[in-house]
């Protein structure tokens, strides 16, 4: 039997759009590989993964085991998958070095020897890493050699290079064995790209197709403008904006390909998943390979904005972690901190400066550690340090600092009526960043900051010509704050002219208040962009969701509270392209565990029935119940915990699993049936009187409800304070958007 593994570049795409369920296949081959377009040959003791479209030269990855499969050391099928899915993930990255690995799979690199990160969920109880030579014999491929605990092995890559040279041997006879007519169907192209970011239907289509056939007016609109001046996309969730700006980014730099013009193009997202997936929908369009042509590859850099930043700051090699609010275990970790860092200041500075801060404030600060105040209140501070203090740079300079004591808050802002208030919030952030600094982390906003500095330095001016951008598409620009957005216009491949901005959005997908400007309104939004005037595009044809689901998102969307957002802000503008289905069901139980109970219930029938798990997401509107939820042993096997955005790629082995989530999470995935639980009004009580808690409750409910196609199911309990005032106007003002259980 083999005991080698060998994968191509283009081959390793191939198994990540379409997963195969038992890695064992790597060994023996099997059909799967014909449908995919892949050749699958054994060749000495090596098997050979090979892609019939790869290009010449080609990047390899040589996996060296010893058991029946690489992964056979794992019991469990799912962790196996898992595990597979990593090594195929971080050896794609290592190729394209412009995407990192996850924080959460914990990666450390070793220079001149490793890159190893966790073989799967540190939860499930696996401790095992994987490890892979980045550049073995310096040969520029990759190589993993050792999965398991610590030891002496890893330590050593080269006492596996005969091995891996074995492989190389076995690789190239692969490549003389005489080719079988491949099959007419190539089902690599079947991937249901709606499921996560494209709309309808239309696989197997190339960009020039997809402009073709089926794209909408406004789409081609977009697409036929010219690259001169910067350009907003605007549109709810459904409506194709991801994909009308992946057909763009192809078809221009097609165009400049032809022309044998030079040109370099920058496709930021906010969150990894969501490159992952721009990655993956660019590698089923583009008809001309150009993620795998060397020729082309520096065209275009598929990443992120930390990504970019840890590049050139490298803060993954010395030792500090950057630390996001991505992750539900992130956010948990850091208001855990700041609760902490509360309760000592009470009984320090908060002694003399109590009695000069407002009646509302005091209150906050002496609230009870686990009340429903005090965590509103830590949530809020979050805020505050995230959208204001941070993006305002307010600890650089007396006079900015000055300027937030005393000047003029927006309607949208935690309430911060006097002084003394904003005196006690800074007090509060400088000691939660004392803390973040003993503990050798920084938070993502300082990284930003840094490399901020670092776009502004001689340093950048010299390099920028050959790694800066002439073009960026800017994804999920709602998600950027505004210290992100600054960094756009500085990326440049001249210092005199910036790089032309293409951004897609919605700014009523963001739960936080990144996209909410110290001075907010239209024109300054996007003037904090620096890239100048803007053209404006807006989609109103959804193709994911069925008109009554969309009756129910323009009813959750009147419930936006006006807070002078602006124009930007204006009420839902959508229509719906697919066939009529059910009304929107709410549901109302007498406590959290007969919610649950009839939420998994209904799940698990709509899972046993869909395609797959995939189809179907609970999304949990309350972060503490949320965890204990994902954590429920007699259940854990009816679903897939999804914590992070970082987890994303854990979908592809869900089967018949449903996924349990919280909106935030799954941002710009869509599911065939959603059920959404604790939507209750102790989220954000109308007694609370801050209507920035409103706003992000109702972006967090319209997010979640905007995940669904074809049925969306509502559930809240008694015991939380019943369901939230929001819902229940809806019912009163729109009685037929839902159906009340």
């Amino acid at each position: 039997m083999a005991k080698r593994i060998v994968i191509d570049e283009s081959a390793i795409n191939a198994l990540l759009l379409r997963p195969i369920r038992d890695p064992k296949a790597l060994v023996t081959g099997g059909a799967v590989f014909q449908e995919m377009g892949l050749r699958h040959l054994v060749v000495g003791n090596s098997s050979c993964i090979v892609s019939r479209e790869r290009k010449s030269p080609t990047r390899l990855l040589v996996i060296l085991f010893d058991g029946e499969t690489p992964y056979s050391q794992f019991e469990d099928l799912n962790v196996q998958q898992e595990a597979m899915a990593r090594s195929l993930r971080v050896a794609y990255r290592l190729f394209v070095p412009s995407i990192g690995i996850p924080r959460d799979w914990r990666p450390y690199h070793k220079p001149g020897k490793y890159v190893s990160f966790q073989a799967s969920q540190v939860h499930l109880g696996i401790t095992a890493r994987i490890h892979i030579d980045p550049n073995p014999d310096k040969s520029r491929n990759a190589m993993l050699y050792y999965i398991g605990e610590q030891s002496s092995v890893e330590e050593n890559p080269s006492a596996f290079y005969s091995e891996f040279r074995a492989a190389l041997g076995d690789w190239q006879k692969a490549l003389e064995t005489p080719e079988v007519a491949a099959p007419k169907e190539k089902l690599i192209h079947t991937v249901e790209l709606d499921r996560a970011i494209s709309p309808g239907q239309g696989q197997g289509l190339t960009a020039r197709q997809w402009y073709d056939l089926k794209l909408t007016k406004t789409q081609r609109d977009f697409i036929d403008y010219t690259i001169s001046q910067p350009v907003r996309l605007k549109g709810p969730a459904g409506t194709g904006k991801t994909l009308a700006m992946v057909v763009k980014m192809l078809l221009e730099v097609y165009k400049k390909i032809d022309a044998k013009k030079k040109i370099r193009i920058g496709y930021v997202t906010h969150s990894l998943a969501t490159a992952d997936l721009v990655r993956d929908l660019v590698a089923v369009v583009d008809e001309r390979g150009l993620l795998y042509n060397p020729e082309h590859q520096e065209l275009i850099s598929i990443t992120t904005l930390q990504n970019l930043a840890n590049e050139f700051l490298a803060f993954d090699l010395r030792g500090t972690e950057p630390v996001s609010l991505d992750a539900v275990d992130g956010r948990k970790t850091q208001l855990s901190f700041l609760s902490d860092i509360l309760i000592d200041y009470r009984s320090s500075d908060w002694v003399t400066l109590a009695r000069r801060c407002s009646p509302a404030f005091a209150t906050y600060m002496s609230a009870e550690k686990e009340s429903k105040e005090s965590k509103f209140f830590l949530w809020e501070l979050m805020n505050e340090f995230a959208c204001v203090i941070e993006p305002e740079g307010v600890r650089d300079t007396a006079e900015r600092r000055g300027r937030y004591l005393t000047g003029e808050r927006r309607k949208w802002m935690m309430p911060l009526p006097i002084e003394a208030d904003r005196q006690a919030v800074l007090d509060l952030h400088e000691r939660f960043k004392n803390v973040m600094r003993q503990l050798g982390v920084v938070t993502i906003d300082e990284v930003i900051s840094d490399y901020l500095r670092f776009l502004d330095s001689f340093q950048w001016n010299a390099i920028r010509q050959e790694r800066g951008f002439d073009v960026m598409f800017v994804d999920e620009l709602h998600l950027f704050n505004k210290q992100e957005r600054e960094a756009f216009s500085m990326m440049g491949r001249t210092a005199e002219k910036p790089p032309v901005v293409l951004m897609a959005y919605d700014e009523k997908q963001s739960p936080r208040d990144t996209f909410l400007d110290v001075g907010a309104g239209e024109s300054e939004q996007f003037d904090s962009l620096r890239v100048g005037k803007t053209k404006k595009f807006e989609l109103s044809e959804s193709f994911r969701y069925t008109p009554e689901i969309t009756k129910a998102l323009v009813a959750i969307d009147a419930h936006f509270p006006t807070l002078d957002f602006g124009a930007e802000w204006e009420a839902l503008k959508v229509e719906s392209n697919l066939p009529h289905g059910q009304k929107p069901s709410i549901s109302v139980h007498n406590s959290a565990s007969d919610q649950i109970r009839e939420a998994i219930k209904s799940a698990s029938e709509q899972a046993s029935t869909a395609k797959d798990g995939r189809e179907v997401a609970v999304l949990c509107l309350n972060l503490d119940l949320f965890q204990t939820y994902s954590t429920a042993g007699a259940l854990v096997d009816k679903f897939l915990v999804l914590k992070s955005r970082e987890d994303l790629t854990r979908l592809v082995h869900a089967r018949k699993r449903f996924v349990i989530s919280t909106p935030e999470q799954v941002a710009g995935l869509q599911f065939g049936h959603v059920v959404l639980v604790d939507v209750n009004e102790d989220e954000a009580p109308a007694t609370l009187g801050m209507a920035s808690v409103k706003r992000k409750f109702v972006s967090t409910l319209y997010l979640g409800a905007s995940r669904a196609r074809l049925t969306l199911e509502v559930h809240a309990t008694k015991e939380r304070g019943g369901l939230h005032h929001i819902l229940k106007q809806c019912l009163s003002d729109v009685p037929s958007a839902f159906v009340a259980k």
